[in-house]
């Protein structure tokens, strides 16, 4: 795994533990993004991510879908659902490769 998938996946992990406004010191109405990996994550195929739902309360940018534009293969760029993680304390995360 590469240092911006580790990154990204770390991230993604932070984001999904500390979903508590009031645990984090985050005002919801100040956030543009909220990509949580435990909600509005779409998925086919057992773990392929098809949509990823933006959180955050009343913004424009509401869903992020699955493109495969410029790939060589189709379905190589979409990320994977990973539950239950246990070094997350059972907290879910997406992976991207």
């Amino acid at each position: 795994m590469n240092t911006l998938s580790q990154t990204l996946m770390a991230t993604m992990a932070l984001m999904s533990i500390s979903n508590s406004p009031a645990g984090n010191g985050i005002d919801q109405k100040d956030l543009l993004l909220d990509l949580d990996a435990s909600k509005g994550v779409n998925i086919e195929d057992g773990d392929r991510v098809v949509s990823w739902a933006n959180q955050a309360p009343g913004k424009s940018a509401r869903l992020f879908v699955k493109q495969d534009g410029g790939r060589k293969q189709q379905g190589s760029g979409w990320p994977t659902l990973k539950k239950d993680v246990k070094v997350l304390n059972g907290h879910a995360t997406l992976v991207f490769r």
